[in-house]
Formats: structure tokens, sequence, C-alpha cells
């Protein structure tokens, strides 16, 4: 029988059952203990980005090779002003992958809390780990949108789930959610010839409201060690209650007088699937 709760880096979308978890970023650097905030006037890069080159060996998804070499394409092309930009390729076709860039997790960590923003390029599945580095250091993902495989809104990765699917903790109706509308920068695929100049062009107060609301959600990506913060542990520990209220309500309202649901589909799951849950559970559960 399938489990009753299945963790998740939500690769394929979460489903009901599924609890969406941050990966284990360990580098001591980004412990709540260890870290302070990065003003935006002391970033000195406009945008950081380090990524493997792609090819058949690495990339499965023909579209997400594309989107990747164009975005490197990009961020080659001669930076507005006097803007730095920060960009490794690496060779991952090859067994020893070389590189001038960071060689450890701390040394990328430091690369990208001294840029405003981190494009995040597409790779076989949905699921980034660059994405949560950047965020537990300071620095603005930029990511691309796509329509999703569900027919509706839009995903990070070509014919993928629904972008708030794929990410942890992204359900606004349960407490501790992490609203990432307003820590990352949205972009059109078509929009990624021209991404240097509009990053250039983003307004300073934008980019300093995403960082400051990354200060304060930092710390639910990750898992702390010494445990004297609400980190990703405990959001996880919500979502398990969250869920599992929810499915208790399934077990208890299987007939088709379910009960303040109506009709023979409970109206949890019908809220579920379109991103919402219904407000009894949330008040009651």
């Amino acid at each position: 029988s399938p489990p009753l709760l299945r963790v998740t880096y939500g690769t394929a979308g979460s489903k009901l059952n599924d609890i969406v978890v941050p990966p284990a970023i360990i580098e001591q650097d980004v412990q709540p203990a260890f870290y302070k905030p990065t003003p935006y006037e002391s970033k000195s890069v406009l945008a950081f980005m380090m990524c493997g080159a792609g090819g058949n060996r690495v990339m499965f998804t023909p579209e997400a090779e594309k989107n990747r070499k164009n975005l490197i394409t990009a961020m080659r092309k001669p930076a507005p002003g006097n803007q730095r930009v920060e960009l490794h390729v690496l060779d991952t076709t090859k067994a020893q992958a070389t590189t001038i860039g960071p060689r450890t997790g701390i040394e990328l960590h430091d690369r990208m809390r001294n840029a405003v923003f981190c494009p995040c390029p597409t790779g076989d599945l949905p699921y980034q780990k660059r994405f949560f580095d950047a965020l537990l250091s300071d620095c603005i993902p930029v990511v691309f949108r796509f329509p999703s495989n569900e027919g509706t809104g839009f995903s990070f990765w070509p014919r993928g789930p629904m972008w708030n699917r794929t990410l942890p903790f992204a359900n606004l109706e349960v407490p501790g959610a992490i609203d990432y509308r307003r820590a990352i920068l949205q972009l059109e695929v078509d929009q990624m010839p021209n991404l240097l100049q509009i990053l250039d062009d983003e307004p300073v107060d934008r980019i300093k409201a995403r960082l400051d609301y990354i200060v304060t959600i930092r710390n639910k990506l990750v898992y702390d060690f010494k445990g004297t913060q609400q980190d990703a542990f405990s959001n996880v520990l919500r979502e398990i209650k969250h869920k599992a209220a929810i499915l208790s309500h399934l077990a208890k309202k299987a007939d088709s007088s379910c009960w303040p649901c109506t009709g023979s589909t409970c109206a949890a799951v019908a809220h579920w699937a379109s991103g919402r849950e219904c407000s009894f559970f949330h008040n009651n559960y």
C-alpha cells in the first residue's frame, strides 16, 4: 500500500500525502548562529551563476538543456554600465570538472552573498539546490516561467508541475508558510536574452524589499543543528500535522455524505488540487 505521508524534494510536484522539504545544506556559514544579513549596499556583483554546461550525458530534457544554454549565453553578454557579472560554467561531461570558481560550499555562498541576483538555470528536475543556496545566502533567485503540465498556471521547469507544488512550505494556509513570490524574481522565457539589462533596471526599492523578506524566511529553509530557531524541521512538523488532519478527515468522511463538503467528491481534494484548502480544515483540525 502507498505510504500515508511521504517526504520528497518535490521533484514531481507534491501530492496530497507529500511533505516537500528543503535540501540539507550543511555548511556552517548558513546556520542561524553564524548568519548575518547582507545589506544591499555591500553587494558588488549584479548577478552570479555557476552551473554545468549541460550535454547529453547529464541533461535528459532537451528543452531544459536549450534554456540552460540560452541563459549561459545571456549571462555572457556585456553587462550594462559598470556592473559586474560572475559566471562559472563547468564541463560536467568530463570525469573531473575544473573551474576557477568556488570549490567549496562556503566559497559558493560567499560569492552568492556578494551578488544581488542568482539566476537559476533549468536542470533535469524542477528541484534545484542552487535555488536554496541563493536564498540562504541573501541572493535573489531569478527563475523563468514555463506553462505547467497541469493545464493551468506555470512551472519553473519546462512542462513541469505548478511551481508551488515543487517548493517546500509554499501553502500559504499553513502556519509558517513561505510566500516565494516576495523573495524571487520571475521572468518569462522570452525575456532571457535581455536578462542583464532587466536585472540592472530592477528598481532598488523592490530589490531591498525582496532581500528584507529573505531575511525573515531563510531560517525556515535550513536545519538548525543547535535547535535555537524555528527552522526547516519545525516547518516539516507543521506540514505533517496539517496533512495528517486532512487525511484523517478524508478517512472519517469516506462516504458520499461528507460534511461540510457536499457531493461525491470531498471538497478537500478539489481545493487541494487547485492549490487551496477548505477553511473547515484550517480552522478545525
